[in-house]
C-alpha cells in the first residue's frame, strides 16, 4: 500500500514531468525494456514510498545506468541528419542540437526544454567534465540572457569526447572535447533514481505526482 503523500513529496514529484517517447530508432538502447511511451526518472526513496504498485498495473520500475543508457542513446543516432534550426517535430528524421539533446534525455524520463540555453538552467554546474552524460554548453550562434549567453548544447562520454549535431557536417558526429566550452551542467540528480514506465491504462497523467495519485485512489 503507497504512503500517504505529504506537502514535501507532492512538491518535488510535481516537478518530475513525463517523457513521451514515440520514436522506434530508441529500441536498442534498452534492451528488453518497452522503448515506446511514457517515463519519467524518480528518486529511490520516493518510489519505494509512493510507486510500488505500478508493476500490478503494467508498468515497470527500472534500476538502470541511466547516464550510459544516455550516451548509447546518442550514439545510436550519429550520422543523423542536422540543421541548427529543426523543429521538435521534425524528429526523428532531422535534428538540432537541442532537439537530439532532449530526446536523449526524455528517453531517460527526464524533461529538457526546447532551446539550449534554457536546458543549460537544469541541473548542476560542473568545472571539468569528468564523467559521461553531461550536457556541454557552446556561445555559437547564441542566445543571450541576462546572465548568460548560449548557442548550442552536446553531450559529453566517458571517453573524453562528445556527442553533437555538427553544422559543418550536417549530421550528428561524435569527436573529441573542443577547449571552447561556456558551460557543463549535470542534468542527473545526485541521489538513486529509478526510471518508472508509465503504463496505458493510466491516462491523464502530466507529472510523477499524478502518477503517484493515481496509484493511491481508492478501488471503484
Amino acid at each position: 500500500m503507497p504512503s500517504v503523500l505529504n506537502r514535501d513529496a507532492c512538491e518535488r514529484l510535481a516537478q518530475l514531468r513525463i517523457c513521451s517517447v514515440l520514436e522506434p530508432w530508441l529500441a536498442d538502447a534498452l534492451p528488453r525494456v518497452p522503448h515506446l511511451g511514457r517515463r519519467v526518472l524518480v528518486p529511490a526513496c520516493d518510489v519505494e514510498a509512493f510507486f510500488t504498485d505500478l508493476p500490478q498495473h503494467g508498468g515497470a520500475i527500472l534500476k538502470t545506468a541511466v547516464r550510459i543508457t544516455a550516451v548509447r542513446l546518442a550514439r545510436l543516432k550519429i550520422n543523423g541528419k542536422y540543421e541548427p534550426k529543426a523543429l521538435p517535430d521534425y524528429a526523428p528524421k532531422i535534428y538540432s542540437c537541442s532537439t537530439f539533446i532532449a530526446k536523449v534525455f526524455a528517453f531517460v524520463g527526464i524533461h529538457l526544454p526546447r532551446y539550449a540555453i534554457d536546458q543549460s538552467y537544469f541541473g548542476r554546474q560542473i568545472r571539468r567534465p569528468g564523467q559521461p552524460g553531461l550536457a556541454f554548453y557552446r556561445n555559437t550562434f547564441p542566445i543571450a540572457d541576462a546572465d548568460r549567453v548560449i548557442g548550442h548544447v552536446g553531450l559529453t562520454t566517458r571517453d573524453g569526447t562528445i556527442i553533437h549535431g555538427s553544422r559543418a557536417q550536417g549530421h550528428i558526429v561524435e569527436e573529441a572535447l573542443p577547449d571552447d566550452a561556456v558551460l557543463f551542467t549535470d542534468p542527473f540528480p545526485k541521489s538513486p533514481q529509478r526510471l518508472l514506465i508509465i503504463p496505458p491504462k493510466i491516462q491523464g497523467v502530466e507529472t510523477a505526482l499524478d502518477v503517484a495519485r493515481w496509484l493511491a485512489r481508492p478501488l471503484s
